[in-house]
């Protein structure tokens, strides 16, 4: 399976903090991929934390 965490401004925002980004990570199915993108200021931190969280968490976009 594959997800994507979409963040950045507007009304269904997702915070891209690394809390917010690990309890969704942490919430995959065993063995799920996930990717990330946001818009505006949100999409550099977004990056950032995919990359960590694919190495950190065995499982990334």
């Amino acid at each position: 399976m594959n997800f994507n965490f979409v963040g950045g401004r507007g009304r269904a925002e997702i915070p891209t903090r690394p809390d917010v980004m690990m309890a969704m990570k942490n919430a995959l199915p065993p063995n799920a991929n996930f990717t990330t993108c946001a818009v505006g200021p949100e999409q550099f931190p977004a990056n950032v934390l995919s990359f960590g969280g694919s190495y950190a968490g065995g499982n990334g976009g």
